[in-house]
């Protein structure tokens, strides 16, 4: 009989990123999948869209991520219908701390970053037990996290826009594609303004094409 344990799930050892900008927030994750050692899938699309002015990228369990976003449209949905207003991403991190933590002993296995357009552009990123932390510059997650946050620590500057800070964004996920077997495959942006968000796809060429690596 198969024990729990030995039940294989598909996940992602992924690297994810958010950036703060001064115009808005860019999140952003490589499309790699995988099951163990194997690569299960290379187009996962690991930074999703909640509406117009919030994202969350995650990494973890697959189904996990699914089920969690399930959870966040429907209650963003329901919080808007009922009170006709946006709500603000510290009572959406709120809400989900709270699911996480009461899910400590059996958590959702992902580790998620939450960005948006409230009065401001936030960055905030929640853990599997509903720790979480509001960061003025950037953060990362994922098996290829401390590739990407050397480059992120060198070359970020408060001042620059989502469009100055689209290269750097690249460059970092990149660079933990390099170095990381689980991140790989492709890059998804996602960037988000005070009026709209717009999610940008590119191929693994795109990305060196952009930042000028060598193929």
């Amino acid at each position: 009989m198969t024990q729990p344990q030995d039940i294989k799930t598909t996940d992602t050892g992924t690297t994810t990123l958010g950036i703060k900008c001064s115009d808005g927030v860019i999140l952003g994750a490589d499309n790699r999948t995988t099951m163990g050692n194997f690569v299960a899938g290379k187009d996962k699309q690991k930074v999703r869209p909640i509406n117009d002015y919030i994202g969350f990228t995650w990494a973890g369990a697959v189904g996990d991520a699914q089920m969690l976003e399930r959870t966040i449209k429907a209650n963003v949905a329901l919080y808007e219908t009922q009170r006709n207003k946006r709500i603000k991403l510290r009572s959406l991190t709120t809400f989900l701390a709270n699911i996480f933590q009461e899910r400590s002993y059996f958590p959702y296995w992902v580790q998620t970053i939450i960005g948006g357009y409230d009065s401001e552009p936030r960055l905030i990123d929640i853990d599997a037990i509903g720790g979480y932390k509001e960061f003025t510059d950037f953060t990362v997650s994922g098996s290829g996290s401390m590739m990407a946050i050397g480059v992120l620590e060198a070359e970020y500057t408060k001042e620059k826009t989502m469009k100055e800070n689209e290269l750097l964004a690249l460059r970092a996920i990149h660079a933990a594609i390099e170095r990381d077997i689980y991140s790989g495959n492709g890059v998804d942006l996602l960037f988000i303004d005070k009026h709209k968000s717009e999610l940008k796809h590119y191929t693994l060429d795109e990305v060196k094409q952009i930042i000028g690596a060598k193929k």
